[in-house]
């Protein structure tokens, strides 16, 4: 899927949670925060990777389905990969550290259940859960070591469309006329993000912090 027909889904889902045919209350706004993303999987284990900190960001639309319970879409950038530092010795015994870098860029759709429980002073507590589907845009590994060493373009060994779960928690309070957020979300893929077989496996995991803004 190119990322022209990613963008089209990602409105198409909006544009349903929005129908006016649905007869739900419908809430829009906008969501930023930062990633901290890393990898699993067999790879994952071998590399034991640390976090890399990247973007979060885009629109969200909500349906009420009930007092408790919405509808929540998102369509979003988000930045994830993951990275990893070491010791390397050369044949005159000097040690210089490395830095290697795997940078995969999404374009994020997660249609999540989310349920609302009000608290005192107008503050509700948040929980969320369902599944979130990556749209690849770019992926690339860097590494300081040797140094200038060129730029690899891991895009088309990336599978289109990365296909997981999310889950979260937060909190909204009232603001002016609208509702603001902030929530912390655990996004992990299904499967390896790499369209490969007979290769260990890498597999997304994200922690996002972000706040929002609905009306």
């Amino acid at each position: 899927m190119k990322p022209s027909q990613s963008l089209r889904l990602g409105a198409v889902v909006l544009l349903l949670l929005a129908s006016p045919t649905a007869a739900m209350p419908w809430r829009w706004g906008i969501r930023a925060g930062v990633n901290g993303a890393n990898f699993a999987g067999e790879y994952g284990d071998i590399v034991q990777p640390d976090l890399r900190y990247g973007l979060n960001a885009g629109v969200v639309g909500e349906a009420e389905l009930s007092h408790v319970l919405s509808l929540h879409g998102e369509v979003a950038y988000s930045s994830k990969g993951g990275k990893a530092s070491g010791d390397n010795t050369d044949p005159s015994g000097n040690v210089t550290k490395s830095t290697d870098t795997w940078i995969y860029d999404y374009l994020e759709v997660p249609v999540l259940l989310r349920a609302r429980l009000k608290r005192g002073r107008g503050t509700t507590l948040l929980a969320e859960a369902g599944p979130s589907f990556g749209f690849a845009l770019t992926g690339r590994f860097t590494t300081d070591t040797p140094p200038g060493s060129p730029e690899l373009d891991l895009k088309n060994a990336m599978k289109t469309v990365d296909a997981g779960f999310a889950l979260g928690a937060g909190m909204e309070f009232p603001a002016r006329s609208g509702r603001l957020g902030i929530d912390m979300r655990y996004t992990r893929g299904f499967t390896d993000l790499y369209d490969s077989s007979g290769f260990s496996t890498s597999i997304n995991q994200v922690w996002t912090l972000a706040v929002s803004w609905m009306r």
